[in-house]
């Protein structure tokens, strides 16, 4: 069974890399012709807007395979994506081909998403000590295929996948794989689930925490190293993952304040910038 799921897998990993125009957030994918820092944000905006129309008329919610086949078209549309794209689109891909079962997974420190395939039925979610020795660890954005066994050896620093700077959250980041593995969504040909926004997203507190790294980062390094145009694409995208941080979580008041924070600062970013780009073109 083993060899039958790294076919799937193998598969998968060439059918999305494939679509990938642009690559990913690696290092070597950033340096590919018209790499734009932006893309994401655009990608990832449109997915939310089509996932919110949906929601708003079924009660709020957008099952999951709905989410992922948005994910999959805007990978396919705009030639890029993050892990959460690739795996998801993965995930489409092989359901579609009748591969079953299929687990959408994520690391519980970075939120780092992958597929598994081939989970036993009787396993626990969350332990993968008990998802069997036949299961494989399908990661598109990574290239990797390994045995779901060989999970916590892939946390070594020598199995580590860089990220360009513009994609660092910290100084010093976590391995990629740090944390527990835990199965967000499954498919075993006979049962699907509902998506919910909590379970595919960090909790409030780490979003405004890494959107608060996100615009000292930006304030340390934009105005040396990208144009004013590149720095707005960068701002926008980030006062769109704010909003976007308030409509998938419940706030409490301290939560709150801080995102109003957040949001006061980049809109005064934004608002600086465009005075700037007009006085330019007025001189």
């Amino acid at each position: 069974m083993r060899k039958k799921y790294i076919r799937y897998a193998e598969a998968a990993i060439k059918h999305i890399r494939s679509k990938l125009k642009y690559g990913s957030n690696t290092k070597k994918d950033s340096e590919m012709p018209d790499w734009d820092p932006a893309r994401l944000f655009k990608l990832r905006k449109e997915v939310m807007q089509n996932a919110i129309s949906y929601a708003l008329e079924h009660d709020g919610r957008v099952p999951f395979l709905l989410m992922a086949t948005l994910n999959y078209q805007a990978l396919d549309k705009w030639g890029f994506g993050n892990c959460g794209e690739q795996a998801q689109s993965a995930f489409i891909y092989l359901k579609n081909a009748g591969v079953a079962p299929i687990d959408f997974c994520q690391t519980t420190v970075g939120g780092h998403n992958l597929l598994v395939i081939g989970r036993s039925s009787r396993s626990d979610t969350q332990d993968i000590r008990t998802w069997g020795e036949d299961a494989i660890i399908c990661d598109p954005w990574a290239e990797k295929i390994y045995p779901v066994s060989s999970f916590y050896v892939m946390q070594s620093s020598e199995h580590e996948v860089r990220y360009p700077d513009i994609c660092y959250n910290a100084d010093s980041p976590p391995h990629y794989l740090s944390g527990e593995l835990r199965v967000v969504e499954s498919f075993n040909q006979s049962k699907t689930s509902a998506y919910t926004s909590p379970r595919l997203f960090f909790e409030a507190k780490k979003e405004i925490s890494i959107l608060y790294k996100e615009l000292k980062r930006y304030q340390e390094k934009s105005s040396r190293d990208f144009s004013d145009r590149d720095r707005l694409k960068i701002l926008d995208g980030l006062n769109f993952k704010i909003k976007n941080t308030v409509r998938k979580n419940s706030l409490d008041p301290k939560e709150r304040e801080l995102i109003d924070d957040l949001l006061s600062q980049v809109e005064s970013e934004i608002l600086i910038l465009d005075r700037s780009t007009h006085s330019a073109l007025l001189f």
